[in-house]
């Protein structure tokens, strides 16, 4: 009942969001995405390097005081990084829905890991045909940051209260956490490799 919901849910913000945007697909490309995803895709994005380096003001003004000029100065660099947090989690939760299906994993998935030696040297050129949309390391990465928006929204959430609602003890290690969470995330994006021509 909850799936067929959640796919009626998908099917409506597709047709909404193809309705007013536009794809044009020239010869040679391929359109791998659609509006709604690309919109997710680039909402996610958005929110994501400003909670960041919002986050980086806070965690290190040393280095980043730089930043909170951009954003109105430290106090309201403070009060408006939780809610870039939360609004980077809302997005991405949308783009789990609209990939859930695609994410799931398969055998092809396993035999792919089995193989991943030959593809991470270049040995193996193209995923097999069986692949499917999304391949096991992709699948991983997909995982490893839902996994990470959870680690957000709690630890977050602790910090958010303070020492006073859960104790000193759960916000300094949701400190670290949090800390941890968000320069794995950072690694992430600076070590993606570009996409192949794909509209």
């Amino acid at each position: 009942m909850a799936s067929g919901a959640v796919e009626r849910f998908d099917d409506k913000a597709r047709e909404s969001f193809e309705s007013v945007g536009q794809t044009t697909v020239y010869r040679g490309e391929l359109l791998r995405h659609p509006v709604y995803t690309r919109v997710l895709h680039w909402t996610v994005a958005l929110f994501f390097f400003l909670a960041l380096f919002t986050g980086f003001a806070l965690y290190l003004p040393s280095l980043f005081h730089w930043i909170t000029p951009v954003f109105g100065g430290g106090q309201l660099t403070r009060t408006l990084h939780p809610y870039f947090g939360v609004a980077f989690v809302l997005f991405f939760a949308f783009q789990v829905l609209n990939w859930l299906q695609l994410m799931l994993w398969t055998t092809a998935d396993s035999r792919w890991m089995r193989n991943i030696k030959k593809i991470t040297t270049g040995e193996e050129k193209m995923d097999p045909p069986e692949t499917g949309f999304f391949n096991a390391g992709q699948k991983l990465l997909f995982w490893e940051v839902v996994c990470g928006c959870v680690l957000y929204i709690i630890t977050g959430t602790i910090m958010w209260a303070g020492a006073r609602t859960f104790g000193a003890t759960a916000v300094a290690i949701s400190y670290v956490i949090h800390d941890i969470s968000a320069c794995g995330r950072a690694r992430e994006r600076s070590a993606q490799p570009p996409s192949p021509s794909a509209t």
